[in-house]
C-alpha cells in the first residue's frame, strides 16, 4: 500500500513537471516558422495571431496576410498553433509610397526640429550666459527659417508634380 501511494505521488510529480514544462516553453507572438499544411506543402511565415481554431500569419516572401484553420495544418504544426496564446492579430497597415525627394526634406525636417527642441531647453534652463543665450536664440531663429524654407520647397515640388 505504502508503494502504491509513493508510486502515484511520483506520477502526480511527472505530470507536474510536464505541464511547468509545457507552459514555460510555449512559443510567443510574433513567431517566425515554416509552417506544413496537411497536403504537404510547406511555407516560410511570422504568426501573428491565433483567434479560437484559426492561425493568422503574413507569409515572408510578401508580407501577404492569411488565416488558415487548424484543421489544415500538419499535426505538429496543430500542435505548435495550440500552445500560441489567444490574441488578435494586429490591422494591416498599408504603407502609401513616399517620393525621395519629399522624405529627404521631411527627414531634414525632423532633424531641425529636434535641435529646436534642444535650443529652447538650454535657453529656458537659464544655466547659460547671455552671449551664448543671445547665440542659442539666433540658432533658433534659423532653424525656423530653415524648416520654414524646406516646408516651402515641399510644397512647390508638390505643385509642380501635382500630388496634392
Amino acid at each position: 500500500m505504502k508503494a502504491l501511494r509513493i508510486l502515484f505521488l511520483l506520477v502526480l510529480l511527472v505530470i507536474a513537471a510536464v505541464y511547468g514544462w509545457w507552459v514555460q516553453t510555449a512559443p510567443g507572438i510574433p513567431v517566425s516558422r515554416t509552417i506544413t499544411n496537411t497536403e504537404g506543402q510547406s511555407l516560410e511565415v511570422v504568426v501573428v495571431g491565433r483567434v479560437g481554431q484559426t492561425l493568422h500569419f503574413d507569409r515572408l516572401s510578401d508580407g501577404t496576410r492569411y488565416e488558415l484553420p487548424f484543421g489544415k495544418l500538419s499535426w505538429k504544426d496543430r500542435i505548435f498553433a495550440e500552445r500560441l496564446p489567444e490574441q488578435a492579430p494586429p490591422a494591416v497597415v498599408k504603407e502609401e509610397p513616399v517620393d525621395p525627394y519629399i522624405a529627404n526634406r521631411q527627414k531634414a525636417i525632423s532633424e531641425l526640429q529636434r535641435k529646436q527642441r534642444e535650443f529652447i531647453a538650454e535657453i529656458e534652463s537659464g544655466s547659460l550666459t547671455n552671449i551664448l543665450a543671445r547665440k542659442r536664440r539666433e540658432d533658433l531663429e534659423s532653424t525656423e527659417k530653415e524648416i520654414l524654407e524646406l516646408q516651402g520647397e515641399i510644397n512647390a515640388y508638390l505643385a509642380r508634380t501635382g500630388n496634392q
